[in-house]
């Protein structure tokens, strides 16, 4: 008693059953619809279990999946969004029933595939189809054509008298027979001579109907009249997705006697089709395995597109680490892009590439890392896009840098006390350490071995002595940075007294040249006088003089 229509958003209505079933009770009653339900099926058959005009049906056995009885590839290409309408038409009085439940399961595509229309390919060559019962086949070879059909067309020159005589199938390469028809026309002659037989022949026609001119099952034949286009009895949407290459073959049984005729020709028109897919792809580097804190370094990076679909829009992400203090980039596009940001600072972020196959975009990226950077500089650029990618694993791109500060640091060693130093009195020097970067310092020490000349006596640093070296533990000593200690001693000799201190730290010095400074202080001895003698003293050394003076010449006259 039933018939049914399915009527999508797009306002398309396509026949899932009228007057199927028999007497049968229930036997809808969890069916799943499906285009592909029935891969097989070749005639002559009597029953075709799968197909709803030719399944043999069982009361109280549900019958499923069935192929409908018009081709939901009708609904291939549009629009699933909005509102799906069912229509029940019981056309008969004595039994009613009820729709418990429904759903649809859609399956949709990112973006339209793009579509190849295959060149026709016809068989000329005529087949006789003796009076029944009997069977008769004709190929045709399709090559060169792409590999996963969208559609398929065909159209039949068949003049034949009495026209339910005749069963025809469809079989594709891979095997996959679909149902044209079976017993349909009635007494009518030559309906099928121009036949095209095609899944959107029918867009309309909802239930209730008593005829409906476009399906197979249910058109008003007319004697001597070419019924065209038609919806086959089964769906050729069962050979979407196949490879079209290959031969196909046309199975026609005249399951009567009676009546012949002639298949004198027939062609396929087939439209392939391919996926938009887009391969992005993403390389960066900085060319470098190792940065220095405080220091640059440039990225190159390259988003591309293989192919072989555009992507519009593409996105470029990138977001650089916090060890970037700061960031500067220019974009050049090649191959047609567009849509890249010529120029900008901090995080690269452009969503509206246009990124034709064979295009491409180069930033190119100039971080200056923080001087206080430790670790790893890890680095990671992404491009993404609304177009199916078939190799998604290289859509983005890391580059890393061991971080290894660079420090040049340098001491100077000053007298602050002017002129020279009485032996046992104090000088100050001054000990000047610097940072000349381009990395901070850490672990900073100053070492001042005092040489003979001079004792320690202080300082304002807190450095420790250790008879006879001075310590000055400065620690973490920023780029750029300067700090003094005054050191406080005594000049205990006297001359030039040469004093030298050095500096280090943990992270390499490429200029150690610079490490160590040097002050010098002169020791001044203090004047040592001379007694002098009164005028008694004077007197006595005068006689004592004359004394000796009177010995040495009585010896000389002796002798």
């Amino acid at each position: 008693d039933l018939d049914i229509t399915l009527t999508s958003p797009a306002g398309t209505a396509v026949t899932l059953t009228t007057d199927n079933g028999a007497g049968n009770d229930n036997v809808f009653n969890g069916t799943l619809w499906d285009d592909d339900a029935n891969p097989a099926g070749t005639v002559p058959y009597t029953t075709n279990n799968g197909l709803v005009t030719d399944n043999a049906y069982v009361n109280l056995t549900l019958a499923s999946p069935l192929v409908p009885e018009e081709a939901m590839g009708a609904f291939i290409g549009e629009n699933p969004n909005g509102t799906w309408t069912i229509t029940i038409s019981d056309d008969l009085a004595g039994d009613g029933g009820s729709l418990d439940s429904w759903s649809l399961g859609v399956t949709t595509f990112a973006s339209a595939p793009t579509a190849t229309v295959v060149p026709t390919v016809t068989q000329s060559t005529p087949t006789a189809i003796p009076t029944g019962p009997a069977v008769v086949t004709s190929t045709v070879v399709v090559s060169g054509a792409g590999t996963s059909i969208l559609d398929v067309d065909l159209t039949t020159a068949i003049t034949h008298t009495f026209a339910a005589d005749l069963d025809i199938t469809l079989t594709s390469p891979a095997g996959t027979a679909v149902t044209l028809t079976t017993d349909n026309g009635a007494g009518n002659d030559n309906v099928f001579n121009g036949t095209v037989w095609d899944d959107d022949a029918n867009p309309g026609g909802t239930v209730p109907y008593t005829t409906n001119n476009g399906l197979v099952t249910d058109q008003a034949y007319v004697n001597l009249t070419t019924a065209t286009p038609l919806v086959p009895e089964e769906a050729f949407g069962a050979f979407v997705g196949e490879d079209p290459n290959g031969t196909w073959t046309i199975t026609i049984s005249d399951d009567l006697a009676g009546d012949g005729g002639s298949l004198d020709s027939w062609s396929l028109n087939i439209d392939t089709f391919t996926c938009a897919s887009s391969d992005l792809s993403v390389t960066k580097t900085d060319g470098v395995a190792s940065a220095t804190p405080g220091g640059t370094t440039t990225y190159t990076i390259v988003v591309s597109n293989a192919g072989p679909s555009p992507a519009n829009p593409a996105t470029l992400a990138d977001t650089f680490p916090a060890a970037c203090s700061s960031v500067s980039y220019t974009s050049v596009a090649a191959g047609g892009a567009t849509g890249n940001t010529a120029a900008g600072a901090g995080n690269i972020n452009d969503t509206a590439l246009n990124l034709p196959a064979g295009s491409s975009v180069t930033y190119t990226a100039i971080c200056s890392i923080g001087a206080g950077a430790t670790g790893t500089l890890d680095n990671t650029a992404t491009a993404s896009s609304g177009t199916p990618d078939p190799v998604p694993g290289n859509n983005s791109a890391t580059d890393s840098d061991t971080l290894t500060p660079g420090v040049d640091l340098s001491l100077t060693k000053a007298l602050t006390t002017l002129g020279s130093i009485p032996v046992g009195s104090n000088a100050v020097f001054a000990l000047t350490a610097t940072n000349n970067g381009p990395s901070n310092a850490t672990g900073v020490t100053v070492t001042d071995t005092l040489p003979a000349g001079l004792t320690y006596v202080s300082n304002d640093c807190g450095a420790s002595f250790a008879s006879p070296t001075v310590t000055w533990n400065i620690g973490a000593l920023a780029a750029a940075a300067s700090v003094t200690c005054n050191l406080t001693v005594t000049v205990t000799q006297g001359g030039t007294i040469v004093n030298t201190a050095s500096i280090s730290s943990g992270q390499t010095d490429p200029t150690p040249g610079n490490n160590t400074g040097s002050g010098s202080v002169t020791g001044q001895q203090s004047a040592v006088e001379v007694p002098t003698l009164g005028g008694f003293g004077l007197a006595l050394l005068a006689l004592l003089m004359a004394a000796s003076a009177a010995f040495f010449l009585r010896r000389r006259r002796q002798a």
